[in-house]
């Protein structure tokens, strides 16, 4: 009866090791969920050409943000993953920033007061996404060659 315990306990800890990995993510997810259903009057004074760019560029930072941030949970552990496993984290991010982005630009279509979904703001959502994975994938490795550098 004790070994059963011992192995809930385990398997629980493990998944809220994992859980804690994604709090930033989420956190980040929160506030782009916040600032991409405000009404569009809270950005008419900051963009008042919104054919101009500026909201793609908006857009593409915050998921940028939030791509880093996501993967940002794992960075003590990431260098210590196997290959398989680092990919698939990254594939997972990247599809969940994908679908979140998809799922944003759909609720600024169907529920936010004076704004408008656009497919190109979440093409811009998706570069966004790759680009902060990308920065956080090459910042991981210079990070493991500067500690086997270290090491040495």
């Amino acid at each position: 009866m004790p070994q059963h315990t011992k192995k809930k306990s385990n398997k629980s800890l493990l998944l809220g090791k994992i859980a804690r990995n994604y709090y930033p993510g989420v956190i980040c997810g929160i506030g782009i969920l916040i600032l991409t259903l405000l009404p569009g009057f809270c950005f008419s004074r900051i963009n008042p050409h919104p054919q101009w760019g500026l909201d793609k560029v908006a857009h593409a930072l915050m998921f940028l943000v939030f791509g880093f941030v996501t993967l940002w949970g794992y960075r003590k552990s990431f260098a210590s993953f196997p290959q398989k496993r680092k990919k698939r984290i990254v594939l997972t991010v990247a599809l969940i920033g994908i679908v979140f982005g998809i799922v944003t630009e759909i609720l600024q279509q169907t529920f936010a007061n004076g704004r408008h979904g656009d497919i190109i703001d979440g093409i811009a959502d998706t570069i966004g996404t790759l680009i902060g994975i990308g920065i956080f994938v090459i910042f991981q490795e210079k990070r493991n060659k500067n500690q086997k550098s270290s090491v040495i």
